[in-house]
């Protein structure tokens, strides 16, 4: 299920869509969902999110793009600065079981705001049983992305299935995650 979600300058939900795409399970693909909606307003800020959720409803992955709505007349589409990831993690790796208390987490970033850089474990309850929070500076003109090194330490009574996330909040006007991205590991006491 890919959820298509617009909110207004308020925080409120302006639209919201569930579109299913199961028969795609396990492949990459494209999507252009039309997204209609109206306003009591001539113009509002807004974002745009794209998202989806695992089977214990943990985000996935989040993408979004902050908007300017228009009441009336034709959308007027700015081309987007930078198609790269925001994180490539080179370490832990989907799938990986670890254990001693401590994820030891390496990649690199290219930023997306102001806000620091967020990671956690997250078990399938969805309780976080570990998390750290890094500040990576902004690239120079040579480099897009800036590496970095974190270490989360977490608490598990038993082996656990956990989504390791990687996110960003934004910093403008408009709260909320800006992007999101995530793999399942496992993590032993």
């Amino acid at each position: 299920m890919i959820i298509v979600e617009l909110i207004g300058e308020d925080g409120r939900t302006i639209t919201k869509e569930n579109i299913n795409y199961q028969s795609y399970l396990g492949r990459r693909f494209g999507i252009a969902p039309e997204v209609s909606f109206e306003l009591q307003r001539v113009s509002e800020y807004g974002r745009l999110s794209i998202y989806t959720k695992d089977r214990y409803s943990r985000m996935m992955a989040l993408t979004s793009v902050d908007l300017v709505l228009l009441q009336l007349g034709s959308n007027k589409i700015t081309p987007p600065k930078d198609l790269t990831e925001p994180y490539i993690i080179r370490r832990p790796a989907a799938g990986d079981t670890i254990q001693g208390g401590v994820v030891v987490v390496q990649g690199l970033a290219r930023i997306l705001s102001t806000t620091p850089i967020i990671l956690e474990c997250i078990d399938p309850q969805g309780n976080i049983v570990g998390d750290a929070i890094i500040e990576v500076e902004a690239p120079n003109q040579i480099l897009s992305h800036i590496s970095f090194e974190a270490y989360i330490p977490y608490s598990v009574d038993e082996s656990t299935n956990i989504r390791f996330t990687v996110r960003q909040e934004s910093a403008s006007r408009l709260p909320g995650i800006l992007y999101l991205y995530s793999f399942e590991i496992t993590l032993e006491p």
